[in-house]
């Protein structure tokens, strides 16, 4: 498994240093998470990738009880930045990226080349 990951972790950015990284299955899930997130799909192995799908499959039941304990304890701010972090697992989507690459056949480039100008789309809200 190490040897599979290092393609991986090579490319993911972390935007936060890791406060468990004395645990292998949180730092692997980490970088999975990471990686789905950055669409970097393409250097998972397909063992990666089942686990990738054992965890996004377990992800909604996690997030929903985190939004919903937030929200008993009246922490909105919480609540909100975790219904943000939803958002981008369930689009595939790096929580600093460019929403234009969900566009099909979008990359980061093209969104950047579309994005300037002085009437450019920065998202696809209308």
């Amino acid at each position: 498994d190490n040897e599979a990951m290092k393609p991986l972790a090579a490319e993911v950015v972390e935007h936060k240093k890791a406060q468990f990284s004395q645990w292998p299955v949180i730092m692997k899930n980490s970088f999975l998470v990471w990686g789905h997130m950055q669409r970097l799909h393409h250097l998972m192995t397909p063992e990666l990738q089942q686990d990738l799908d054992k965890v996004l499959g377990y992800s909604m039941k996690i997030t929903q009880s985190m939004i919903e304990i937030a929200c008993m304890r009246e922490w909105f701010f919480t609540a909100q930045s975790i219904i943000e972090f939803r958002r981008s697992l369930v689009q595939g989507l790096d929580l600093k990226s460019n929403q234009l690459i969900q566009v099909p056949h979008f990359t980061e480039e093209i969104a950047k080349t579309v994005s300037k100008g002085k009437n450019a789309p920065s998202t696809l809200a209308a």
